[in-house]
């Protein structure tokens, strides 16, 4: 009873720490990038304009779309630049001085109130990756890409986006969709084409360009590490969803292996270990950092649950797709028979409800800090995150607090 007692007074802390004024989050040539999903500021028009920016060096934009023709698309143009129901948008050439007006005059707004702030716009990611082995197979379809990007993100938004970030998931091994084996040298290839894009499309001044790669050291032989630390500016490694789709509980995001673990290398230090052992610099690798957890249901047995057999889809209101932190911490989960537990080795939480049979992973401010923490010691670039209409202010609070000293 007291170990629950504890983790729901932290909770409640990071839920009023989070409306308190914070401090910016810097340290030099350290990178606090979060992703922010289209649907997430479309189902909630208030939430960019109560980002805590003064926490952020970038936004990435997630996700551009690819048409059928293999050309960038938005997303949801009604949420983003007022084009509804088939008519044209009357914004016309957004003016971005209105914030009140869709999506990108929001991200725009919020730039203009914090100019250190850099936006980025990504592509793919699990459900939006298949058109990429089929477009990057050729030189047109490279360069046919690159420039629809350009031309749709980046000449109709004058001074709104700041570079591109690829999130193929995943060249060679597949996805939703299978990949092949030429994907490998092809996504180089893609990159290089883009940042010609890019380069031919601000006459000299620079743009960033970004790929995000799976975390799972098996993987990193589906691309060629060299030629992606060349062509962009970081690699953002995924490191979470480690034991996605398992049938036995075990963490998400855990920062290093536990005792008896029967997956050691899935975890944080041996991927961005991994990821430098094929010649990437530490310095050019961003880590990864979830805003939700993954529950496991049918879990029988005393004690923590964890190393269990679980059912990894959870349950209807215990998802194991995805439990975003603010709604995790609003169903208080410790008044609903959930026992609160911390791994000192893989340095995160974890709840278990022994009656119900439900498992979860998550990370709150202590583990989001000790990530943070992990990524400076080791000299990363910074740290992604995944993502902000999933937080309640306390995460992204806890990363400014480790990066200043003060968690």
């Amino acid at each position: 009873m007291a170990r629950q007692q504890h983790l729901f007074t932290v909770v409640v802390a990071g839920l009023l720490l989070a409306t308190a004024p914070a401090a910016v989050a810097r340290a030099q040539d350290f990178t606090v990038a979060g992703y922010l999903s289209w649907w997430s500021a479309a189902d909630r028009p208030d939430l960019i304009n109560h980002l805590a920016a003064n926490q952020l060096t970038h936004i990435i934009y997630a996700f551009g779309a690819i048409d059928d023709d293999g050309e960038a698309a938005l997303a949801d143009p009604c949420s983003e630049v007022g084009e509804c129901d088939g008519e044209p948008s009357s914004l016309g050439s957004p003016d971005f001085g209105i914030p009140e007006t869709g999506t990108f005059q929001r991200l725009y707004a919020l730039k203009q109130a914090h100019p250190h702030l850099k936006i980025l716009v990504a592509f793919g990611g699990w459900t939006g990756s298949a058109p990429f082995s089929s477009l990057a197979a050729t030189a047109d379809g490279r360069a046919r890409f690159a420039q629809s990007i350009m031309d749709v993100f980046f000449r109709p938004y004058p001074g709104l986006f700041d570079g591109v970030d690829i999130d193929w998931e995943y060249p060679v091994a597949g996805g939703l969709q299978d990949g092949t084996p030429a994907d490998r040298e092809n996504l180089s290839l893609l990159l290089a084409s883009i940042r010609d894009a890019m380069d031919g499309f601000t006459n000299g001044s620079t743009l960033e360009l970004t790929v995000a790669v799976a975390a799972s050291p098996g993987m990193i032989a589906s691309t060629y590490p060299d030629d992606l630390a060349a062509h962009v500016d970081r690699i953002n490694v995924m490191t979470y969803d480690y034991h996605a789709g398992a049938t036995v509980t075990n963490f998400n995001a855990p920062l290093a292996p536990i005792a008896d673990d029967p997956e050691p290398a899935a975890n944080i230090t041996a991927s961005m270990a991994a990821w430098q052992e094929a010649g990437v610099a530490a310095s050019k690798l961003a880590v990864g950092i979830p805003f939700y957890g993954r529950a496991f249901s049918q879990v029988s047995g005393s004690g923590d649950g964890l190393l269990l057999p679980g059912d990894p889809d959870g349950t209807e209101a215990w998802s194991g797709e995805g439990i975003p932190y603010r709604d995790l911490v609003a169903a208080r989960p410790l008044d609903k028979g959930f026992e609160a537990f911390w791994n000192e080795q893989a340095e995160v939480p974890y709840l278990y409800n022994a009656a119900d049979g439900v498992w979860i992973s998550y990370d709150n401010a202590r583990s989001v800090a000790a990530k943070t923490e992990f990524a400076r010691r080791q000299g990363h670039a910074g740290v992604i995150l995944w993502e902000l209409g999933s937080d309640d202010g306390a995460l992204l609070d806890a990363v400014g607090k480790a990066l200043n000293g003060t968690h």
